[in-house]
């Protein structure tokens, strides 16, 4: 049986709080800035070791050149990342729904588009510098990570290497996916669930304003990086919550929550500008607004659509309109 969501929550959080994670007769450790630092380090030093082996850069001018992967499609490529960062960017900034679903289409779009020639790519990049340095700090994650004890003093893999090059092939695979795992917990995609969640805003909201490193009892210099993002976005959304009532819609998805004070702050910038208004209810309308969404900017307009719709014409006129 899988667990409830208010069971994720619970056991996400007493990791998060904790700063480790069990698994099976170990603790997996979840990293604070020394640890980062650390892997960025050990990274940029395999980085200029690995000399023997082409850079990325040096790879791809190298298919360029040879017409193994044309300039064309790399120039498409970018095109598209720039144009998905856009549409990502312009997104909160739509208030009416009729405007934000093509815009949400476009972007699964792109999103799939530069997947698949990524994908593409990466067939013919083969062997890089940069992807042997990924796959040596994959094996130093675990020295950094895994121990037999939940003080995480005693590393499982002292001997870094030699330790993981005797450990059973499949044994590896199991441990870098659990060590996978717990970082993606640890990831501040899920510190914004963990923190907009209900259970947790309660916790939260027994403690005083600005008080919410409470919930993790560790001196700030011994805080791991996803108790920082939690302690930080527990307190983002606490505001929030105090603020506005988050429609049911969006509860559960901590970023559309984030965007909402924007997207309030306009819904109410527009209703104050058509307040008192004279032309209020004479046919003032919001382009791709129904009549819903024009009610709750202070409009008491013409749903277009609705009206082309109920009309059976191909196109409305003024006297349509009146």
């Amino acid at each position: 049986m899988q667990p409830s969501n208010d069971e994720n929550i619970f056991n996400n959080l007493q990791d998060l709080v904790q700063g480790f994670t069990r698994f099976n007769d170990l603790y997996i450790k979840h990293f604070d800035f020394r640890d980062e630092i650390a892997l960025r380090k050990y990274y940029e030093d395999r980085l200029e070791a690995l000399t023997e082996i082409p850079k990325e850069e040096d790879q791809l001018k190298m298919l360029i050149d040879k017409g193994i992967w044309k300039k064309k499609q790399e120039g498409d490529l970018n095109v598209k990342k720039v144009r998905l960062e856009a549409a990502k960017h312009t997104l909160p900034n739509l208030l009416i729904e009729s405007q934000r679903k093509p815009l949400k289409e476009q972007i699964a779009e792109l999103e799939e588009s530069v997947l698949k020639l990524e994908g593409e790519k990466s067939e013919y990049m083969g062997i890089t510098r940069e992807h042997v340095a990924n796959t040596h700090a994959y094996d130093y994650i675990l020295y950094l990570s895994v121990f037999n004890d939940k003080e995480c003093k005693e590393p499982r893999f002292p001997n870094k290497e030699k330790d993981l090059d005797e450990l059973d092939s499949d044994d590896l695979i199991v441990m870098q996916a659990a060590v996978a795992g717990v970082r993606e917990m640890c990831g501040i995609e899920n510190c914004k669930k963990v923190a907009s969640s209900y259970y947790v805003q309660s916790m939260v909201n027994c403690l005083p304003d600005d008080h919410e490193y409470q919930l993790v009892n560790t001196p700030i210099h011994n805080l791991t990086v996803s108790q920082i993002n939690l302690i930080q976005y527990c307190s983002v959304f606490r505001k929030i919550f105090s603020k506005y009532t988050i429609p049911k819609d969006i509860a559960d998805d901590p970023d559309k929550i984030l965007e909402f004070p924007k997207q309030a702050q306009k819904m109410e910038d527009i209703r104050q500008k058509n307040a008192g208004s004279r032309e209020l209810g004479s046919g003032k309308t919001y382009v791709g607004a129904n009549s819903e969404e024009m009610h709750d900017m202070g409009m008491r307009g013409i749903d277009i659509h609705t009206k082309l719709q109920k009309s059976g014409k191909k196109s409305l006129g003024k006297e349509d309109l009146l």
